[in-house]
């Protein structure tokens, strides 16, 4: 429980509680105890307490006119004590499935040490086997743009191609 607070980020902010994260890191090594005993008990019965999902509501302002409405976003600031259930139950969750090996090799996305970036790393690769062999390969993907919108990914293809033609 301890490592858990600790790992998270020391936010001032909080939740309609007002108990930031902060304070909870300073006071953890105190409530670590009652608090693991809460969580397991809510784990084996399934429950979560309400209180944890209302979340305080703040306008952001984006630009423009400050008198505009549409100028702002909401963001939710969920409590503290939300963000700790949820890394445990995270944590519990994708310790299980790993140890099942559950998720696709090639799922890249939301995963430890799986950047999105191989999954263009990926895909090359598969062109570049294709190529080789002589076959052709095609895809269509209708987020092409989303996918290759970012400036490192756009840095990294001319360069995946070069390292294929020098070869």
């Amino acid at each position: 429980m301890i490592r858990v607070v600790n790992s998270l980020e020391s936010k001032t902010s909080a939740g309609y509680d007002f108990i930031s994260m902060q304070l909870i890191k300073s006071i953890i090594p105190f409530i670590a105890q009652p608090l693991s005993e809460l969580i397991n008990k809510s784990f084996v019965t399934g429950s979560f307490p309400n209180e944890l999902i209302i979340a305080r509501v703040c306008p952001v302002f984006k630009g423009g006119n400050a008198a505009d409405f549409s100028n702002y976003r909401p963001i939710s600031i969920l409590p503290s004590f939300h963000k700790i259930y949820e890394r445990l139950v995270y944590n519990q969750l994708m310790s299980f499935i790993d140890k099942h090996d559950l998720l696709y090799h090639n799922q890249f996305g939301f995963r430890i040490k799986h950047d999105t970036c191989m999954a263009v790393i990926e895909m090359f690769d598969r062109i570049l086997q294709a190529m080789d062999s002589n076959f052709i390969y095609s895809f269509i993907s209708p987020f092409m743009q989303l996918e290759f919108s970012s400036t490192y990914i756009r840095h990294l293809i001319p360069w995946i191609i070069k390292i294929y033609y020098i070869n």
